[in-house]
Protein backbone atom coordinates (compact mmCIF):
# COMPACT_ATOMS: atom_id res chain seq x y z
CA UNK A 1 0.00 0.00 0.00
CA UNK A 2 1.33 3.41 -0.96
CA UNK A 3 1.92 6.04 1.74
CA UNK A 4 0.62 9.60 1.44
CA UNK A 5 2.14 12.25 3.69
CA UNK A 6 0.24 14.93 5.58
CA UNK A 7 3.08 16.84 7.21
CA UNK A 8 1.17 20.14 7.14
CA UNK A 9 -2.23 18.71 8.05
CA UNK A 10 -1.39 15.93 10.48
CA UNK A 11 -3.89 17.16 13.07
CA UNK A 12 -6.69 17.39 10.51
CA UNK A 13 -6.11 13.76 9.51
CA UNK A 14 -5.94 12.62 13.14
CA UNK A 15 -9.33 14.18 13.82
CA UNK A 16 -10.69 13.13 10.41
CA UNK A 17 -11.60 16.75 9.64
CA UNK A 18 -9.93 16.59 6.21
CA UNK A 19 -11.52 14.75 3.28
CA UNK A 20 -9.86 16.50 0.32
CA UNK A 21 -6.22 17.09 -0.48
CA UNK A 22 -4.41 18.83 -3.34
CA UNK A 23 -1.13 17.57 -4.72
CA UNK A 24 1.30 18.73 -7.40
CA UNK A 25 1.71 15.16 -8.63
CA UNK A 26 -0.39 12.01 -8.18
CA UNK A 27 -1.80 12.37 -11.72
CA UNK A 28 -2.26 8.63 -12.24
CA UNK A 29 -4.06 7.92 -8.96
CA UNK A 30 -7.29 5.95 -9.40
CA UNK A 31 -10.55 6.01 -7.39
CA UNK A 32 -10.80 3.03 -5.06
CA UNK A 33 -7.08 3.04 -4.24
CA UNK A 34 -6.21 2.58 -0.56
CA UNK A 35 -3.52 4.92 0.80
CA UNK A 36 -1.85 4.97 4.20
CA UNK A 37 -1.62 8.48 5.73
CA UNK A 38 1.74 9.22 7.33
CA UNK A 39 3.23 12.30 8.98
CA UNK A 40 6.25 12.38 6.70
CA UNK A 41 7.28 10.01 3.95
CA UNK A 42 10.49 11.64 2.71
CA UNK A 43 13.36 13.54 4.26
CA UNK A 44 13.51 11.35 7.35
CA UNK A 45 16.58 11.82 9.50
CA UNK A 46 18.78 8.95 10.61
CA UNK A 47 16.93 6.94 13.23
CA UNK A 48 13.53 8.31 12.27
CA UNK A 49 10.81 6.01 10.98
CA UNK A 50 7.60 6.57 9.09
CA UNK A 51 4.78 7.47 11.49
CA UNK A 52 1.35 6.30 10.41
CA UNK A 53 -1.73 8.43 11.08
CA UNK A 54 -4.63 6.11 11.77
CA UNK A 55 -5.73 3.54 9.22
CA UNK A 56 -5.90 3.65 5.42
CA UNK A 57 -8.05 6.09 3.46
CA UNK A 58 -9.92 5.18 0.27
CA UNK A 59 -9.73 7.46 -2.76
CA UNK A 60 -13.20 8.51 -3.96
CA UNK A 61 -12.35 10.80 -6.87
CA UNK A 62 -9.34 12.27 -8.65
CA UNK A 63 -9.39 15.32 -10.90
CA UNK A 64 -7.01 17.95 -12.29
CA UNK A 65 -7.78 21.65 -11.90
CA UNK A 66 -6.02 24.95 -11.43
CA UNK A 67 -5.23 25.96 -7.87
CA UNK A 68 -7.35 29.11 -8.29
CA UNK A 69 -10.45 26.93 -8.90
CA UNK A 70 -10.75 25.88 -5.27
CA UNK A 71 -14.16 26.65 -3.75
CA UNK A 72 -14.88 27.86 -0.20
CA UNK A 73 -16.43 24.45 0.45
CA UNK A 74 -13.20 22.73 -0.54
CA UNK A 75 -11.15 25.02 1.69
CA UNK A 76 -13.28 23.67 4.54
CA UNK A 77 -12.86 20.07 3.34
CA UNK A 78 -9.11 20.62 3.12
CA UNK A 79 -9.24 21.10 6.90
CA UNK A 80 -8.98 24.89 7.08
CA UNK A 81 -12.42 26.24 8.05
CA UNK A 82 -10.81 29.46 9.32
CA UNK A 83 -9.27 30.34 5.95
CA UNK A 84 -10.65 32.20 2.95
CA UNK A 85 -10.01 30.97 -0.60
CA UNK A 86 -7.30 33.56 -1.05
CA UNK A 87 -5.60 32.62 2.22
CA UNK A 88 -5.56 28.93 1.31
CA UNK A 89 -4.17 29.64 -2.18
CA UNK A 90 -1.38 31.75 -0.67
CA UNK A 91 -0.68 29.06 1.96
CA UNK A 92 -0.50 26.35 -0.71
CA UNK A 93 1.83 28.36 -2.96
CA UNK A 94 4.17 29.12 -0.05
CA UNK A 95 4.41 25.46 0.91
CA UNK A 96 4.81 24.12 -2.67
CA UNK A 97 7.81 25.47 -4.55
CA UNK A 98 7.02 26.45 -8.12
CA UNK A 99 3.25 26.50 -7.61
CA UNK A 100 1.24 29.51 -8.79
CA UNK A 101 -2.45 30.42 -8.83
CA UNK A 102 -2.88 29.00 -12.33
CA UNK A 103 -0.79 25.86 -11.71
CA UNK A 104 -2.57 22.55 -12.33
CA UNK A 105 -2.98 20.48 -9.17
CA UNK A 106 -4.49 17.07 -8.47
CA UNK A 107 -7.61 17.21 -6.31
CA UNK A 108 -8.03 13.98 -4.33
CA UNK A 109 -11.23 13.26 -2.42
CA UNK A 110 -11.05 10.41 0.07
CA UNK A 111 -12.87 8.70 2.93
CA UNK A 112 -11.64 7.09 6.12
CA UNK A 113 -11.89 3.32 6.36
CA UNK A 114 -12.61 1.20 9.37
CA UNK A 115 -14.03 2.31 12.68
CA UNK A 116 -12.16 2.39 15.95
CA UNK A 117 -14.16 2.07 19.18
CA UNK A 118 -11.54 4.15 21.07
CA UNK A 119 -11.74 1.75 24.02
CA UNK A 120 -8.47 2.99 25.50
CA UNK A 121 -7.37 6.61 25.57
CA UNK A 122 -4.51 8.34 27.33
CA UNK A 123 -3.50 11.91 28.10
CA UNK A 124 -0.54 13.10 25.99
CA UNK A 125 1.50 16.25 26.45
CA UNK A 126 4.01 18.16 24.37
CA UNK A 127 6.19 21.14 25.14
CA UNK A 128 5.39 24.33 23.27
CA UNK A 129 6.98 27.77 23.31
CA UNK A 130 8.04 29.65 26.45
CA UNK A 131 8.36 26.45 28.47
CA UNK A 132 4.60 25.81 28.40
CA UNK A 133 3.01 22.47 27.63
CA UNK A 134 -0.14 21.51 25.80
CA UNK A 135 -2.14 18.32 26.25
CA UNK A 136 -4.75 16.22 24.54
CA UNK A 137 -6.55 12.89 24.79
CA UNK A 138 -5.51 10.33 22.18
CA UNK A 139 -6.72 6.84 21.32
CA UNK A 140 -4.32 4.07 22.40
CA UNK A 141 -5.76 1.53 19.97
CA UNK A 142 -3.51 2.62 17.13
CA UNK A 143 -5.88 4.87 15.17
CA UNK A 144 -4.23 8.06 16.46
CA UNK A 145 -7.53 9.90 16.94
CA UNK A 146 -7.26 12.97 19.16
CA UNK A 147 -10.19 14.38 21.08
CA UNK A 148 -11.34 17.81 22.15
CA UNK A 149 -9.97 19.05 25.44
CA UNK A 150 -12.02 17.35 28.13
CA UNK A 151 -12.69 20.67 29.84
CA UNK A 152 -15.03 21.54 26.98
CA UNK A 153 -17.31 18.54 27.49
CA UNK A 154 -19.88 20.32 29.64
CA UNK A 155 -20.09 23.27 27.27
CA UNK A 156 -20.46 21.01 24.24
CA UNK A 157 -23.23 19.00 25.85
CA UNK A 158 -24.99 22.16 26.98
CA UNK A 159 -24.88 23.51 23.45
CA UNK A 160 -26.38 20.26 22.22
CA UNK A 161 -29.26 20.60 24.70
CA UNK A 162 -28.88 17.02 25.89
CA UNK A 163 -30.56 17.45 29.21
CA UNK A 164 -29.76 18.63 32.71
CA UNK A 165 -28.61 15.26 34.06
CA UNK A 166 -26.16 14.75 31.19
CA UNK A 167 -24.74 18.24 31.69
CA UNK A 168 -24.34 17.65 35.43
CA UNK A 169 -22.46 14.41 34.79
CA UNK A 170 -20.27 16.16 32.25
CA UNK A 171 -19.31 18.81 34.79
CA UNK A 172 -18.49 16.10 37.34
CA UNK A 173 -16.47 14.17 34.76
CA UNK A 174 -14.57 17.28 33.77
CA UNK A 175 -13.78 18.12 37.38
CA UNK A 176 -12.55 14.65 38.18
CA UNK A 177 -10.27 14.48 35.16
CA UNK A 178 -8.80 17.86 36.06
CA UNK A 179 -7.95 16.36 39.47
CA UNK A 180 -6.70 13.09 38.03
CA UNK A 181 -3.04 14.05 38.25
CA UNK A 182 -3.34 16.02 41.45
CA UNK A 183 -2.98 15.07 45.11
CA UNK A 184 -4.58 13.66 47.10
CA UNK A 185 -5.44 10.48 45.25
CA UNK A 186 -9.10 10.59 46.27
CA UNK A 187 -11.47 12.74 44.26
CA UNK A 188 -13.84 13.88 46.98
CA UNK A 189 -15.98 12.47 49.77
CA UNK A 190 -18.78 11.28 47.47
CA UNK A 191 -16.49 8.74 45.85
CA UNK A 192 -15.26 7.32 49.14
CA UNK A 193 -12.03 5.38 48.70
CA UNK A 194 -12.27 4.82 44.93
CA UNK A 195 -9.19 5.80 42.99
CA UNK A 196 -9.33 8.99 40.98
CA UNK A 197 -9.36 7.15 37.65
CA UNK A 198 -11.99 4.70 38.86
CA UNK A 199 -14.09 7.74 39.73
CA UNK A 200 -13.75 9.00 36.18
CA UNK A 201 -14.73 5.61 34.82
CA UNK A 202 -17.80 5.41 37.10
CA UNK A 203 -19.00 8.82 35.95
CA UNK A 204 -18.37 7.98 32.31
CA UNK A 205 -20.34 4.75 32.66
CA UNK A 206 -23.32 6.76 33.87
CA UNK A 207 -23.00 9.16 30.95
CA UNK A 208 -22.92 6.25 28.49
CA UNK A 209 -25.94 4.68 30.15
CA UNK A 210 -27.96 7.77 29.26
CA UNK A 211 -27.16 7.37 25.57
CA UNK A 212 -29.42 5.29 23.33
CA UNK A 213 -28.00 2.47 21.24
CA UNK A 214 -27.12 4.74 18.31
CA UNK A 215 -24.78 6.75 20.53
CA UNK A 216 -26.63 10.08 20.23
CA UNK A 217 -27.73 11.97 23.32
CA UNK A 218 -31.41 12.53 23.90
Amino acid sequence: MRNISFALTTEQIRTQAKTVTRRMGWKDLKPGTLLQPVVKGMGLKKGESVEKIGGPVRVLSVSRQQLRDITPQDVYREGFPQMTREEFIWFFMKSHTGCYVDSPVTRIEFEYTGACAHLRVSWRTAEIECGLTTGWWECDSGCGMRFSTIGHVADLLAAAEVGERMQTLARQWTGMIELADAEPAIVGDEIGHASRWEAVRMCLDEVLALLPADGHAT
